[in-house]
């Protein structure tokens, strides 16, 4: 028989006043809409550790996932976003739950999978940003966990007003950067509400990331295929 592959491992942190509250960070196997957030869904990360766990059936593998709904990269005293000069607001909490999560696990952060920047396409100012937010937001993962930590991209698709603006920023970023690669999702299905993906979006969005993990890797046999321990898989 083959050997069995290892768990997945994903970062629980539990709601405040819960009663693992006083243990607020652990890690658990990770088994789609029983311990995925929200409870009773999944996301694109349970395809994309299908793919990894296919190819790579023994390597560790771990997932930090912290995806805030309806969060730009443009700062915005108004509302909270990913904008690294922003205090307390998304980049803080994923640094904080990424540090003690690597903490506890001993291994590296390997790549970021994002997917977002749609509410950014609600505003000319902020869409004219993405670019230069995106690239300091990009800047300050490779400052905290590593130089060469690749980023795999998602384009939004162009339901939002000046959706041609930020999906031209990320693809600039794209160019410009030999380790970040990004695909685009403008034909990817939509649930009947007109916003939010069907599953079988979900399920191509993950493949999708591991397809863009894989040309990276491609690229950089020698930094970027699972070797022993330090492996680990990031998201936001």
């Amino acid at each position: 028989m083959p050997p069995r592959s290892p768990p997945v491992r994903r970062l629980s942190i539990p709601a405040p006043g819960s009663p693992r509250a006083a243990n607020r960070r652990r890690w658990e196997a990770y088994a789609p809409s029983i311990n995925s957030a929200p409870k009773g869904r999944w996301g694109p990360e349970a395809q994309l550790i299908r793919e990894f766990r296919a190819r790579y059936p023994a390597a560790p593998l771990a997932v930090i996932k912290y995806a805030p709904g309806q969060t730009g990269v443009a700062l915005d005293p108004d509302q909270r976003d990913w904008n690294v000069h922003s205090r307390h607001e998304a980049w803080d909490r994923l640094t904080a739950m990424t540090d003690a999560a690597l903490a506890s696990c001993h291994l590296r952060l390997d790549a970021v999978f994002w997917m977002g920047n749609h509410h950014d396409g609600l505003s000319q100012e902020k869409a004219s940003r993405v670019r230069e937010n995106m690239r300091e937001l990009v800047q300050a993962s490779r400052a905290k966990w590593g130089a060469g930590v690749p980023w795999i991209v998602g384009l939004p698709d162009d339901t939002a007003p000046y959706a041609a603006v930020v999906r031209r920023g990320l693809a600039e970023l794209d160019w410009a950067d030999p380790r970040i690669v990004s695909f685009d999702t403008a034909d990817y299905t939509l649930q009947s509400d007109g916003l939010h993906y069907d599953a079988a979006a979900v399920i191509r969005l993950g493949r999708d990331f591991y397809a863009g993990w894989e040309r990276l890797a491609a690229s950089h046999s020698e930094e970027r295929m699972p070797s022993g321990p330090q492996r680990t898989g990031g998201g936001a």
